[in-house]
């Protein structure tokens, strides 16, 4: 099936949808990416696969946000699947990457962690954050602030994301 998602990823498309208030889910059938309204620009919760960057732009767009409102994009964890649009949202668009200090660490210690070489792209390449973050830290944006705290299993640097969704 995942050699099937590199060939045609828009067969794994989802439309985008409302979960409740300010929350949006705007991923696809692979990998959950979430969206929250701050109603001072966005916060965008993992930008999936590089291969499917475009999809996201457009899930992003289709719930009436331009990708310029995405402010901050939080990556939960160190993998390929769930950082590689990081860069593209961070050179097209202006967005802040954040994601732990520990994940961020043990790439830089030792770069295979992020699991680079499954990535469908040959040219893929790990998305360094802008801001690490620890546990416990509280991340704000507009009328929305988000707990972040260490959930390490997936990877040792798996951050888990609290906050309150508006209605």
């Amino acid at each position: 099936a995942l050699e099937d998602f590199y060939k045609n990823p828009s067969a794994y498309n989802i439309e985008p949808f409302r979960i409740f208030g300010n929350l949006y889910y705007v991923g696809d059938k692979k990998v959950c990416m979430h969206l929250i309204d701050t109603g001072d620009g966005c916060i965008l919760f993992d930008s999936g696969y590089s291969h499917n960057y475009n999809a996201l732009i457009s899930s992003i767009k289709k719930l009436g946000f331009s990708p310029y409102d995405v402010k901050i994009l939080i990556h939960s964890h160190a993998h390929f699947d769930h950082i590689g649009g990081g860069d593209r949202m961070r050179e097209q668009y202006g967005t802040k990457i954040y994601m732990s200090d520990v994940d961020t660490n043990l790439t830089r210690e030792m770069p295979e962690r992020a699991l680079m070489h499954l990535a469908p792209g040959k040219d893929d390449v790990f998305c360094y954050p802008d801001v690490t973050i620890k546990d416990g830290d509280v991340i704000t944006l507009g009328n929305t602030s988000v707990k972040c705290v260490l959930s390490p299993g997936h990877t040792p640097g798996t951050m888990s994301f609290f906050f309150d969704a508006t209605d």
